[in-house]
């Protein structure tokens, strides 16, 4: 049997710091067009090309979940890089 590794991710805030950090936007609603931050969550599940969106706000696959934890998970490094193109 081949031993595999095991990559973890560590999301260190919320979805939206991520995609706010890993866009070019001020606020999350910029990123959907959604009426307030608050109707982002709504929006998001509802999008049908995601994809679009994301590289219309220069979306940079580097930044995004690229940093290690701060809290009690800090011991637990970031493997994001070893996934990313």
């Amino acid at each position: 049997m081949q031993k595999k590794g095991l990559i973890c991710i560590p999301q260190v805030n919320n979805l939206e710091d991520e995609l706010l950090r890993s866009c070019h936007i001020k606020q999350i609603k910029e990123l959907l067009g959604s009426k307030s931050n608050k109707d982002f969550k709504h929006d998001l599940i509802v999008e049908k090309n995601l994809k679009k969106k994301l590289l219309n706000h220069d979306f940079d696959i580097q930044k995004f979940w690229n940093r290690n934890p701060e809290n009690k998970f800090r011991e637990i490094s970031n493997g994001a890089i070893n996934i990313k193109k």
